[in-house]
């Protein structure tokens, strides 16, 4: 681009002109542009209105194309107050160039519109009840898709300031181990990411376990998956971690077991012992979410310190939060149960040894 060619041809152009005819211009132009700028979203809206009939206002609005195409017009009212100044060739075709990428823009900005989770055809997608449990799955797909879109249109941008295609590639090439070494963990990461949407092995809200950490997924990302622990903290898990790693998914969980030990004391009354375990059978039973019939109550061992207790039960309720309710409706009926009986619990007993 040889900019003082240019400057010599506006020079040249500006010599040439006379005072009435550039102020004919200068008013025409500038009627073009207040009434391209003002009609740009008119004109957008009845535009778009031609080739879906059935679409409300508020839809054409949110329409993926509305916004480009308001702008597309707008950039078009500029380049043709350019056309009326007769600005010299050399400027002008600078000026088309602009225009053309400008354009291509606008058209990749249209087509990633259409993709993008917010857009309306995405929402009559997620409307039908077979995509519905695949939206992180589409909303994954959709992402990757716009960044091709947008690669094109780098590579048409490209092509536009005259560069040859063939040479970028063809660097790209021999560049590509290099490239590909220094992505090979976000690759993994990617392909990790892709399948985790297709298998679900979790989606946003499970609450799952993982590497000996354990809370909620708040977001299923390329590159990496957020959970949420219990103390509040943001855990960014790399997917491709996930993909070798034991998950523990509670909300895929059928049902949920609790179970606890009870140490009662050596000198309990064994009548007793029978007892509380038939009345621990038939209390937690009673327990909204226990599965009828997994209450099981028995004395499993007799220790040094007492006899021992083993009850375990299962439930219904798998969320995190609802079976710690279900935890503690069972450990205070048991207590309950405990205090009524007057049955003690033992403790640990200790040796203690004195230096003479």
């Amino acid at each position: 681009m040889d900019f003082n060619s240019i400057f010599n041809d506006l020079q040249i152009w500006s010599n040439a002109l006379k005072i009435e005819q550039i102020s004919v211009k200068i008013i025409i132009v500038l009627l073009i542009l207040i009434v391209g700028i003002i009609s740009s979203g008119t004109l957008s809206y009845g535009i778009i209105k031609l080739f879906n009939i059935k679409n409300k206002e508020k839809n054409i609005k949110k329409s993926a194309f509305y916004k480009p195409l308001k702008l597309f017009l707008i950039v078009i009212s500029f380049y043709i107050s350019f056309v009326i100044l007769e600005l010299p060739v050399s400027l002008m075709n600078i000026i088309s160039k602009i225009v053309r990428i400008l354009i291509i823009m606008l058209i990749a900005k249209g087509i990633a519109n259409i993709l993008s989770p917010k857009s309306i055809i995405f929402d009559k997608i997620l409307k039908n009840d077979k995509y519905k449990e695949n939206k992180q799955s589409l909303e994954f797909f959709s992402k990757i898709i716009k960044i091709i879109v947008y690669i094109i249109a780098a590579f048409i941008i490209i092509s536009e300031f005259g560069y040859n295609l063939n040479g970028i590639v063809t660097g790209l090439g021999l560049g590509s181990v290099v490239v590909a070494l220094a992505a090979q963990d976000i690759a993994k990461s990617l392909l990790a990411g892709a399948v985790i949407l297709l298998d679900k092995p979790f989606e946003i809200g499970d609450y799952v376990e993982v590497k000996g950490y354990g809370g909620t997924v708040e977001n299923i990302k390329f590159r990496s998956t957020r959970i949420r622990l219990l103390d509040g903290t943001l855990l960014n898990v790399p997917n491709e971690v996930l993909m070798t790693e034991t998950i523990d998914n509670y909300n895929k969980m059928e049902r949920r077991r609790f179970e606890t030990n009870l140490e009662l004391v050596l000198d309990t009354d064994l009548n007793k012992v029978r007892k509380i375990i038939e009345i621990f059978k038939q209390e937690l039973e009673r327990i909204e979410g226990v599965i009828p019939g997994s209450v099981k109550v028995h004395f499993n061992v007799i220790t040094e310190n007492g006899m021992n207790i083993f009850i375990y039960l299962d439930t219904t309720k798998t969320k995190y939060d609802m079976f710690l309710d279900l935890k503690q409706e069972a450990n205070l009926k048991i207590m309950e149960i405990l205090e009524k009986e007057g049955v003690s619990l033992a403790y640990k007993s200790q040796d203690i040894y004195i230096r003479k």
